[in-house]
């Protein structure tokens, strides 16, 4: 059966059922087909971009009507000195690879946890490279400086927990009495019953009445 049969044969619809089925059966073919094209297209244009980029044995910078050859251990020298400023990144390891005028620098280090946030320390790591080459060998064309965390050492300093009081409930302040209520207090006077004391005169004045009476 050749090509020209087997497209008479999915194109020949013959009724609704068999209709819907060469359609999706084409349809599955078509991304397939698109899909393995796609996945050709990304690798070869990875392959091309890796082949750009080729390791080299150093940088070499061109001034007057001479050039000047660095080769990567004096610049993995000068690289690895920048560890005196961060006490908890130990570089292990330098590569240097060329990209068109441009050069990448590959990098592998040792972290020590115990020294803080890795995040901060690496962006100020790469500050300091590209200042250095910059400063003693006049390099300027390194685009990217490509870190790998190789290892970690040592253990991260506790953090303090702060707890959580947004759900926390609190007493109610007492409440003073308001200034009606005390003014009420003020103004109620404590009463007690008192009985009248009689004068000792008038006591024996009674007692002479009541023996005239006799």
């Amino acid at each position: 059966m050749d090509i020209k049969e087997i497209t008479q044969l999915l194109f020949n619809f013959d009724n609704e059922s068999l209709l819907i089925f060469k359609q999706g059966y084409t349809l599955g073919i078509l991304v397939v087909t698109g899909l393995t094209i796609s996945y050709l297209f990304l690798r070869l244009t990875y392959k091309i971009f890796k082949a750009t980029q080729r390791k080299c044995n150093g940088i070499t910078i061109h001034y007057g009507q001479g050039q000047l050859s660095i080769t990567t251990n004096a610049i993995s020298d000068l690289i690895k000195s920048a560890k005196n400023s961060f006490k908890a990144i130990d570089i292990s390891k330098v590569e240097i690879l060329k990209h068109k005028k441009n050069y990448i620098i590959n990098l592998q280090i040792i972290f020590d946890m115990s020294g803080g946030k890795l995040t901060d320390q690496i962006i100020l790591l790469e500050q300091k490279i590209k200042n250095d080459l910059r400063t003693v060998f006049g390099i300027d064309n390194v685009s990217n400086i490509n870190i790998k965390l190789k290892k970690t050492v040592g253990t991260p300093e506790p953090q303090e927990i702060l707890m959580d009081t947004t759900h926390v409930l609190t007493p109610a302040p007492e409440q003073e009495p308001s200034f009606t209520e005390e003014k009420e207090t003020k103004a109620t006077p404590i009463t007690e019953e008192t009985t009248p004391v009689k004068d000792d005169a008038e006591t024996e004045t009674q007692e002479e009445k009541s023996s005239e009476n006799f």
